[in-house]
């Protein structure tokens, strides 16, 4: 089998992310079936080392199959099992391919994550923009650009995508830009383009922890750069922090008047104090994360160790929701939240334990093989996990079973 047909296939798995959910399960159907075929025709089907799958996610994958066992709800249990069946596929047929060609397995589906965050961008934002002048005689652009209703939710419904899912898609892919740019001179100028507009799309999609995480990438990624300005030219240097400074100036200026800012500082507070089915604002209320996790941990004392099951999480939380009065998380059938909470809930403390080892694990290996992508997606999936139950959903899973399993398979393999 040409190695071309391989490379396509995972090249639409990067482009398909960014654009469905449905279409992406697809494109990695494709991809599995290619590489199968591949490794038959090859005869790359050989014996493998025991440690290559440590800290891969067939260890969350087993923990959801063995709790099946612990649920009430055996249906419910099956179909968010048969979501994790991915953490067991691709690692075990990642694993047969040779350090270059994971290498190259990396190039052109990150490759495609960018064009695919391209595609997805300019398709959002020609949807927004369409709607923000619909209701304006001059096309002049101000700080309501970045209102409650053409950032967030709104922004990304467009593609039926949640915010903080298509952000880490999108962070990602910032990160592997930032590399490009720091690595080679070439087309430096468009992929400096690239990156400024891929940044400016997280400040629409509007997830705060995918904002700290931008914000926060890029202050590294600047200090980095000043320090080498520092050493060749402390003129140029001296330059580079004044503009810096002047604009992020400007910037706060222009985001205080946004609901970025709001978000940051109304909303967060609200949703870090104990509130029970009141407003955040004119459009939304409810109950607080912080109501909510109060809950949960009166939950999870009555089954610490092993928890209520694989996938029974909404069940046992609609109970404990109702004897505290949340009726809004209760109506709206919340889930917890916070993936630790979650997989305390379904798996227990040894749940949670394998899930720290997988974090800790990976972030070990990306320091020791100096996997910049690695660390920055696994610590991504550890500060997501905070705030939302990123591996229950088909978006998360097939996201990291993917790109977190080739990068650290490709981090094990010799050189």
């Amino acid at each position: 089998m040409n190695k071309n047909l391989l490379y396509i296939s995972t090249f639409l798995v990067g482009i398909c992310f960014p654009l469905s959910t449905k279409i992406t399960n697809v494109a990695i159907i494709i991809f599995c079936l290619f590489s199968v075929f591949f490794c038959y025709r090859n005869r790359l089907f050989k014996k493998q080392a025991i440690h290559l799958f440590l800290y891969t996610t067939i260890a969350l994958f087993f923990i959801s199959a063995i709790w099946i066992l612990a649920a009430e709800n055996t249906d419910t249990a099956f179909k968010h099992f048969s979501r994790r069946v991915l953490f067991l596929i691709l690692p075990l047929i990642l694993c047969f391919f040779d350090r270059n060609l994971l290498g190259k397995i990396i190039k052109y589906s990150f490759n495609g994550l960018w064009a695919g965050c391209l595609l997805s961008g300019l398709y959002l934002l020609g949807k927004t923009l369409n709607i923000y002048f619909d209701s304006r005689s001059l096309y002049q652009i101000g700080p309501d650009l970045f209102n409650y209703y053409h950032t967030y939710h709104n922004f990304t419904a467009h593609l039926q995508i949640h915010p903080t899912y298509l952000g880490s898609y999108f962070y990602i892919a910032i990160v592997f830009v930032l590399l490009h740019i720091q690595k080679t001179k070439k087309h430096r100028l468009f992929f400096s383009s690239l990156l400024l507009f891929l940044i400016i799309i997280e400040f629409f999609i509007n997830s705060r922890i995918i904002l700290f995480l931008v914000l926060f990438t890029i202050f590294l990624f600047f200090i980095w750069f000043l320090r080498v300005q520092f050493k060749k030219n402390k003129i140029h240097f001296t330059i580079y922090l004044t503009s810096t400074l002047l604009f992020i100036g400007t910037l706060f200026l222009f985001v205080k008047d946004t609901y970025i800012y709001y978000r940051f500082t109304k909303e967060l507070q609200w949703e870090t104090s104990k509130n029970v089915n009141t407003k955040i604002n004119k459009d939304n209320g409810g109950d607080s994360r912080l109501a909510r996790w109060s809950s949960i941990i009166e939950l999870i004392k009555d089954k610490p160790l092993i928890g209520y099951g694989t996938g029974n999480e909404k069940e046992v939380l609609e109970r404990q929701f109702i004897k505290d009065g949340l009726t809004f998380s209760v109506e709206n059938r919340y889930d917890s939240h916070n993936l630790y909470l979650s997989y305390f809930i379904q798996f227990g403390l040894v749940g949670v334990i394998v899930f720290i080892i997988y974090l800790f694990g990976n972030i070990c290996v990306s320091i020791k093989s100096k996997n910049i992508l690695l660390g920055a997606l696994t610590c991504s999936v550890l500060l997501i996990s905070i705030f939302e139950n990123f591996l229950n959903n088909n978006a998360g899973i097939v996201y990291v079973a993917f790109f977190q399993n080739v990068l650290l398979l490709y981090s094990l393999k010799k050189k």
